[in-house]
């Protein structure tokens, strides 16, 4: 019998242990919603009473909409929990939802600024592996003399194209320069009204939002960190036109290399056509053609891409005039537009604490004031939330029917003959039962707890028995009419002998009666009820 006040207490107190709170994370672009408790993803939310509850609502334009929650706690006897997420429109690309760089299609093409693709780099590896030695070629000393111009030529065209491949290099990296200062002079003009338009796009996610604004910024500021840039970054980058001027002259001069090459290709094309007519062996012959094959390529693709150059020249002296010196101002009012985008990270959260048994949840997306006028939005609801509540000390009472049965079975006295005799009376007990019961709450329909409760017997055939006392743990089942199942321990009065008599002692004054008294005695019981009283 010692252990049993630690067994109620056990079942009186025992509950599975949540982890820390209940996080909630809301995707304002698609409406999901996801359950955190610690390290565990649940299925529905839930929570233990007192622990917190932290929503965040992730990938929200706060450029659009302001956030509305509803908060409501109430005390419940049943679980109920739902979820009503209303789905958000797809990211569909909208009027409004282009590519941050179509501006910049007049300017970039997809062989870059100055239209180069790398001619002489292919060319140089033409020639390779072929031999100009004197093993079965030449018949004679005429062809071998043949076969040293040939070789001459082919050192100087080599030569040629090694230095025709460096200018294409500087052109390339004048061109990377040129593209770097005209993007950026051309997104500082328009990035400022750009940026908004994205802001206000409701057909564009945040992350789209964030990453062009990012593409703008950064071809403004030239991928600069923002804590460098300061007053003198923002001056200096003011005064890029006078380098755009000198990049022009960079790319003249290099233009007239390149014709330089080219011509010098052509003269070489003169040198080798007188001969071929000198040629009689066909594997002089072979090596010939190689070396014509490979120079006339060079002069077609060369004048094809000289053409090309002299269009992008143009188009660049015209791009640099159209450009303008820009507004120191909007560099710094292009800072702080930097330093906000950079520091929003389109979130939101809200945090409360469950202190009833339910805890409701309404989120809700506003649109802001002052809007521009082509962006028609109204409020909906996002989402909705039903959070049950474990915890906390549920009290409640009921009614019902019990069945007890002492361990020691009472006894009705008589006399007979003056003696004292005994008879065993029925085994058990019905009762009409009242509970208090008291659980910890659970967000199911079934709880366990304790109760204490007093019973009346129904038929007390049992010579002065008195009402009983209950108490033991209890289960309870359902929703807002709870059944409830309780089993213990139970007291009650029952009648002995007095006096110092036994049975079959000899009752001196039978006349006077059977001298008996109330004495307590400990059994156990079973009861079904159904609680009237609390939640």
């Amino acid at each position: 019998m010692k252990t049993l006040p630690s067994l109620i207490l056990l079942l009186l107190f025992y509950a599975p242990s949540f982890s820390q709170g209940l996080e909630i994370y809301i995707d304002a672009s698609t409406g999901n919603s996801t359950f955190v408790s610690g390290r565990d993803t649940l299925k529905e939310p839930k929570v233990k009473r007192g622990e917190p509850i932290d929503l965040y609502l992730i990938n929200y334009n706060n450029y659009l909409y302001e956030i509305e929650i509803e908060e409501i706690q109430r005390q419940t006897s049943y679980f109920s929990t739902g979820l009503d997420t209303s789905q958000v429109s797809g990211l569909a690309k909208g009027p409004g939802g282009g590519s941050a760089f179509d501006l910049m299609s007049v300017i970039m093409n997809p062989a870059g600024l100055l239209g180069m693709n790398p001619l002489a780099q292919g060319q140089l590896s033409f020639l390779g592996g072929l031999s100009f030695g004197s093993k079965g070629f030449a018949a004679d000393e005429e062809e071998m003399q043949i076969l040293r111009q040939m070789q001459d030529l082919e050192v100087q065209y080599e030569k040629v194209l090694g230095e025709w491949a460096q200018t294409e290099n500087n052109l390339q990296a004048i061109q990377m320069d040129v593209e770097r200062l005209v993007n950026a002079k051309a997104v500082q003009a328009m990035a400022t009204e750009e940026i908004r338009k994205l802001q206000f796009n409701p057909n564009l996610s945040v992350t789209q939002i964030k990453k062009l604004s990012d593409e703008y910024l950064q071809m403004v500021f030239s991928n600069t960190p923002p804590s460098e840039i300061d007053m003198d970054y923002l001056w200096k980058i003011h005064q890029k036109g006078q380098e755009l001027n000198v990049h022009l002259k960079n790319v003249e001069s290099e233009r007239t290399n390149y014709n330089s090459k080219l011509a010098e290709i052509q003269l070489l094309a003169l040198s080798l056509t007188p001969i071929k007519e000198k040629i009689r062996s066909p594997k002089v012959m072979e090596i010939y053609q190689h070396i014509d094959h490979s120079i006339q390529a060079s002069l077609q693709k060369g004048e094809k891409e000289r053409a090309r150059l002299d269009v992008a020249y143009e188009s660049l002296v015209g791009a640099i005039e159209e450009s303008g010196p820009g507004d120191f101002q909007d560099l710094i009012n292009l800072r702080y537009t930097y330093e906000e985008i950079l520091s929003n990270n389109f979130t939101y959260k809200f945090q409360t604490t469950a202190e009833q048994d339910i805890t409701e949840l309404i989120v809700k997306l506003n649109p802001k004031e002052n809007l521009p006028s082509n962006i028609q939005l109204s409020s909906r609801k996002l989402a909705s939330f039903k959070i049950p509540t474990k915890g906390g000390l549920k009290i409640n009472g009921s009614v019902g029917l019990g069945f007890g049965q002492f361990f020691n079975r009472p006894e009705a006295y008589f006399v007979r003959d003056s003696v004292i005799l005994s008879e065993e009376e029925d085994s058990f007990v019905p009762y009409l039962a009242s509970f208090l019961h008291f659980y910890p709450y659970r967000p199911d329909q079934l709880a366990f707890g304790g109760s204490f409760g007093v019973g009346i017997p129904v038929f007390n055939t049992q010579n002065e028995q008195s009402m009983a006392f209950f108490l033991g743990p209890s289960i309870f089942m359902g929703g807002a009419q709870r059944i409830t199942l309780t089993g213990g321990i139970l007291g009650a009065r029952v009648q002995a002998l007095s006096s110092g008599y036994n049975i079959g002692d000899v009752l001196e004054s039978p006349a006077l009666g059977i001298p008996t008294t109330g004495r307590y005695q400990l059994g156990y019981f079973l009861s079904v009820s159904i609680n009237f009283l609390g939640s």
